[in-house]
């Protein structure tokens, strides 16, 4: 069994899912691999104040990186339409930032909270062994993580269709 590690780079990311997509590295049953990601907006820094540009992954492609920044595809070798896939998921590790944004779309939360003619950033500095945040305020919480997207696309270019009409399949 061999162990291999993704990083971060234009070859490894995407921001939507297709079928289409080439594997990243295609895989023996049994092995195991090393994910290292982007946040949602694929940010490079902790969020910089309001007059810094905050620096994100560049290059990106339009219509291929729309969305959250995902590392693959992966293949499996020998897998085949109609086989049961088995992931086992060892750990899933934080970085030591994040941030909360509210505001800055015109939808009845933002309006509800007066929030539609301004964006609000928190940045946290994150402690990934005792699971907590802080915000510059002083402001300690615990958390816990939200599973991003897990999707197995099958062969079927109708399915495919429907899966990205549909929000894909969130664990």
């Amino acid at each position: 069994m061999t162990t291999y590690t993704i990083e971060p780079v234009r070859e490894t990311l995407c921001g939507s899912f297709s079928r289409e997509f080439a594997p990243v590295l295609t895989i023996q049953s049994g092995d195991s691999v090393h994910f290292r990601t982007l946040d949602a907006g694929w940010h490079l820094e902790p969020f910089p104040g309001e007059d810094v540009k905050w620096r994100q992954f560049e290059p990106r492609v339009k219509e291929q990186d729309r969305g959250h920044a995902l590392c693959g595809p992966i293949a499996i070798q020998g897998a085949q339409a109609g086989m049961t896939l088995e992931v086992h998921i060892n750990e899933v590790r934080p970085g030591r930032w994040g941030w909360t944004i509210g505001g800055c779309e015109p939808n009845e939360i933002n309006k509800r909270l007066g929030l539609v003619e301004t964006c609000e950033v928190l940045s946290w500095t994150l402690d990934p062994d005792a699971m907590t945040g802080e915000i510059s305020m002083g402001i300690r919480l615990r958390y816990t993580l939200l599973w991003g997207f897990w999707v197995c696309l099958p062969m079927s270019q109708a399915f495919t269709r429907r899966i990205r009409r549909a929000s894909v399949a969130v664990i």
